[in-house]
């Protein structure tokens, strides 16, 4: 990176090269960790924050007591920077045409083991099949997927719509509703599953570590509290659990048709009304004319659109 010069590139007075620093800076509120990110020396930090200081009118970073901490001038700045630098990114990776066989590129995909499981497998198998040259990382979605996708740092995050990120792009990927699992051999339970007999039985419920308990929030306000006998950090755990007992998941019908060809458990469906939600591909909006992007967001949509035809949704 560089910060200075006879050669640094100016915008009304201002260093180009020093909006790099100013984005750092604002994230690590502290000179030395700012340095070790810039792989700079602290003296050269030190001198760039100077240098934003006198250009900016404004102090940026103070001290109190022992920490660095934002003026609210800098702490407005800082989306607006971070999304200016991630245009300038975009901008510079914009290609006319995209061709998946001839593209070396990783996409970082934040999502839940559910969405892995109904969406993800299947866009695996289109995208592999086109480009050899595309890896797919997956990172489980959890309380600092949105500020990472803020940031630039994955590409895309799949999660229901309630958790979208205001002014983000955003495109509507598969509406699913809530249903219960039970063991195959489970005696309390038949076909169907009328409230009462819901609320009176044991429970294996998904919550996640870190992220909002969504269905306990709606069953609280709208239905009443369960008795959870056991939690899991994801869906996969929860058919293993039921399995043998009088114990009742609840879980989205798309995952539970899955489980139900593969284990020894059933679907039933609730005589009551449970939560309906829309699962919802997300991104930075300065990805919006990245063609690598807009690729893999149609692949996704289409992966959907194709397992719905074949009726395996």
């Amino acid at each position: 990176m560089y910060l200075g010069g006879n050669h640094s590139v100016r915008f009304k007075g201002l260093d180009l090269n020093l909006l790099i620093a100013l984005d750092v800076l604002i994230a690590e509120q502290s000179v030395t960790k700012a340095a070790g990110r810039l792989n700079l020396s602290q003296s050269a930090v030190s001198c760039a924050l100077n240098r934003l200081r006198d250009h900016l009118q404004d102090e940026l970073l103070v001290k109190v007591g022992r920490n660095m901490v934002l003026t609210p001038f800098a702490t407005a700045l800082g989306n607006d920077v971070r999304n200016l630098l991630l245009q300038i990114d975009a901008t510079m990776k914009s290609r006319p045409e995209f061709i998946p066989g001839k593209v070396e590129r990783t996409f970082k995909i934040a999502a839940s083991d559910y969405m892995a499981h109904v969406a993800i497998n299947r866009l695996r198998r289109r995208v592999f099949k086109q480009a050899p040259g595309i890896k797919l990382e997956l990172l489980q979605i959890g309380i600092h997927s949105m500020e990472m996708l803020d940031q630039g740092t994955i590409d895309l995050v799949i999660a229901p719509s309630q958790f979208l990120r205001p002014g983000q792009s955003s495109q509507p990927l598969l509406q699913d509703t809530i249903v219960c699992l039970v063991s195959e051999n489970n005696q309390l339970v038949g076909d169907e599953i009328d409230l009462p007999l819901y609320m009176s039985l044991e429970h294996v419920a998904f919550q996640p570590e870190g992220l909002p308990a969504t269905f306990e929030r709606w069953m609280l306000a709208n239905l009443g509290k369960r008795n959870i006998r056991v939690s899991t950090l994801n869906y996969a755990m929860l058919p293993y659990f039921i399995l043998d007992s009088d114990m009742v998941a609840t879980l989205p019908l798309q995952l539970a048709l899955l489980y139900s060809r593969i284990l020894p458990v059933r679907i039933v469906q609730p005589r009551f009304h449970l939560l309906e939600f829309t699962e919802t591909m997300q991104w930075h909006k300065a990805s919006d004319r990245d063609p690598g992007i807009s690729w893999l967001r149609n692949e996704m949509a289409e992966a959907v659109a194709e397992a719905k035809l074949n009726h395996e949704m």
